[in-house]
């Protein structure tokens, strides 16, 4: 949105952001807001102004940024706000829930120009989808759940049983025989923990899909990528990529 009045320069706002909001792209350093940039479209040069980014709901505390000037006919911009978002607040959210990202430059505390674009602040169980990075998948992959011991346990008695060695020692042996001996005995226990196949948990994005924790889904329900991701996380676990 461009500056109102004739005693202002006339300012222009873009916005390139990430709207979709969630703990695991806040744990991955992952920008929200990714460039800024205002362009001045007057013929006198835009003085001592400041910019403020605020969000509703309150996902991170307001930001201000000095800046000196703006020549006219020339454009500020800028790729490096941090925006401390709140861990907690993330942890917390239950629903998506849809909310807004302001930017507003003011001169002299006085609002010459507005941005506003939309968010969505997300579950910490719901991945985005693929229209965000889709190598944030990655982060649904919990090696350290404390659901996969029991699993991991029953796939030792099974190397134990079928190659006289329970260990689950990685790339250890050296050996690809070893490694795929490792991966059916997984493969075996998870199936043996009677997962059923199920649709996603209710949601109400269109985008992406909510993921169910491990220890939902071993012994219980899950979908493709809920059991994709629980066997990625105990390969993981028992050392293998």
């Amino acid at each position: 949105m461009v500056a109102d009045g004739s005693s202002f320069p006339v300012l222009q706002i873009r916005v390139e952001l990430d709207s979709h909001l969630c703990l695991a792209a806040q744990q991955n350093a992952l920008p929200l807001l990714r460039r800024l940039e205002i362009e001045n479209l007057g013929e006198s040069h835009a003085r001592n102004l400041t910019v403020r980014v605020t969000a509703d709901p309150s996902v991170f505390p307001p930001v201000d940024i000095a800046v000196a000037e703006i020549s006219a006919g020339t454009t500020w911009a800028t790729d490096a706000i941090d925006l401390v978002q709140s861990t907690d607040r993330l942890r917390e959210q239950l629903e998506r829930e849809q909310g807004q990202l302001h930017v507003e430059i003011l001169c002299d505390e006085t609002s010459i120009a507005t941005a506003t674009k939309a968010l969505h602040v997300l579950p910490p169980s719901h991945w985005p989808g693929i229209h965000c990075l889709p190598e944030l998948l990655c982060a649904w992959v919990l090696p350290n759940d404390a659901a996969y011991r029991e699993v991991l346990a029953r796939a030792a008695d099974h190397l134990e049983r079928d190659t006289q060695e329970g260990s689950l020692s990685g790339y250890q042996s050296n050996n690809r025989s070893r490694v795929a001996q490792t991966t059916q005995a997984i493969y075996q226990a998870i199936a043996e923990s009677g997962v059923r196949y199920a649709e996603p948990p209710a949601s109400f994005e269109e985008f992406g899909q909510k993921i169910r924790s491990p220890d939902d889904v071993i012994g219980g329900l899950g979908t493709c990528l809920d059991l994709t991701l629980v066997m990625s996380g105990l390969l993981e676990q028992a050392g293998l990529n």
